[in-house]
């Protein structure tokens, strides 16, 4: 079991809690060194004969009688490995100013001292064993003190203070703060330390800042993150990496030399207007023909943000929400800022490109069906609407 071979000594055990935590304890296999000021409490809360529990009596508060305590339980299993302060008290009734001195001494007695003095016997213990742990149990009015509760609640805030002070020091917590435990992992640090190869994706890189770029490039040409905090991280095994790139800036060449590289353009006629039929519930052939056939004219000028296909499938759904079922000027008016999201490329289209755009889409619609790409760019040629 998890506590085998192992002794905890506990305080306040004859009290209710210190009944439980024995328990639990003596259940994961634990020896106890049970400690109360009340031995009849004690023998009455552990009746009978066990190897493994030792009852000792002592009073906390005094430094004496605590390692004396302390040294039979050692004396007895040989070592210390858990210590449980669960001793205290309670006492309440006066507003701060009319605490008497007894009753304030008590509550540190009982809650403050009998730490100390525990901590003091047992912590050298554990130091030349190299191991222990030690529980000590506060109140919520050691967080935040309520009225007439003065003297119990300054006591329990000096246990956790006394607690936090036992703990590690401020450079052990920074190794452990500053270690890959407590590393969130994003994707490219993820994707490194996986212990199947990934496909990871960076879409869109070209909007990231020049400085991701240089960190990503540490990742693509050695597969390795520098963490100064941890070191280098080193990829267990390889992923398989792809790049997205919209151009809106130029990437670096240190970059693009570890790439193989595919050019994808927009998508043909055909390509487009299956797209529309797909991903546009409801909408007609012939509307989405005419969204599609539009999309190829508009593709064709020089704008500052040239519509993609997501534009076309927003569009198309907002025609349909418009119970539109045919393209005309008034339409696409009333809909440009579903293509177009600058205000220079809706000015540039309204005074230069749409009166083309609407006598080639007339020109396609006086043209058989099915249309097609060959088609479009005749029509596109035809009526100068290359950029």
């Amino acid at each position: 079991m998890e506590f085998d071979a192992k002794t905890v000594l506990i305080t306040g055990a004859a009290g209710n809690l210190g009944k439980a935590v024995a328990a639990a304890f003596a259940a994961a296999g634990a020896s106890l060194a049970l400690l109360d000021a009340d031995h009849e409490g004690l023998r009455s809360a552990y009746p009978g004969e066990d190897r493994r529990k030792l009852l000792v009596s002592g009073d906390l508060a005094q430094p004496e009688s605590v390692a004396s305590a302390v040294q039979t339980a050692f004396g007895h299993f040989g070592r210390i490995d858990v210590l449980c302060n669960l001793a205290g008290g309670f006492r309440m009734g006066h507003p701060v100013h009319e605490t008497p001195d007894e009753v304030w001494r008590l509550m540190l007695d009982l809650n403050a001292a009998t730490v100390l003095q525990m901590a003091r016997a047992v912590v050298p213990k554990m130091l030349a064993a190299g191991s222990g742990k030690i529980i000590n149990i506060a109140a919520m009015a050691g967080l935040a003190g309520k009225a007439d509760m003065g003297a119990y609640a300054a006591s329990k805030s000096a246990v956790i203070r006394l607690t936090e002070a036992s703990d590690r020091t401020v450079e052990q917590r920074e190794q452990e703060i500053f270690s890959e435990g407590f590393l969130l992992k994003r994707p490219l640090l993820e994707a490194i330390t996986r212990e199947a190869a990934p496909v990871l994706l960076v879409d869109e890189i070209d909007r990231a800042d020049s400085e991701f770029e240089a960190f990503l490039l540490e990742v693509l040409s050695d597969f390795q993150v520098t963490i100064p905090e941890i070191g280098t991280i080193r990829a267990r095994t390889l992923p398989h990496v792809v790049l997205t790139s919209n151009r809106t800036r130029e990437l670096g060449d240190a970059l693009r030399r570890r790439c193989l590289y595919l050019w994808i353009d927009y998508p043909t006629f055909e390509k487009e207007l299956q797209i529309v039929l797909g991903k546009v519930p409801s909408i007609n052939a012939d509307l989405a023909a005419q969204v599609a056939g539009f999309m190829q004219l508009v593709r064709q000028a020089k704008l500052e943000k040239t519509p993609g296909i997501a534009e076309t499938i927003d569009w198309g759904a907002a025609l349909m929400a418009l119970h539109r079922d045919h393209l005309d000027r008034e339409t696409i008016e009333e809909t440009l800022g579903v293509l177009f999201k600058s205000q220079e490329d809706a000015r540039v289209v309204r005074n230069q490109w749409l009166d083309l755009w609407l006598r080639g889409l007339e020109r396609l619609r006086a043209e058989s069906r099915p249309w097609s790409q060959a088609l479009v760019e005749r029509v596109a040629a035809e009526g100068a609407l290359r950029r």
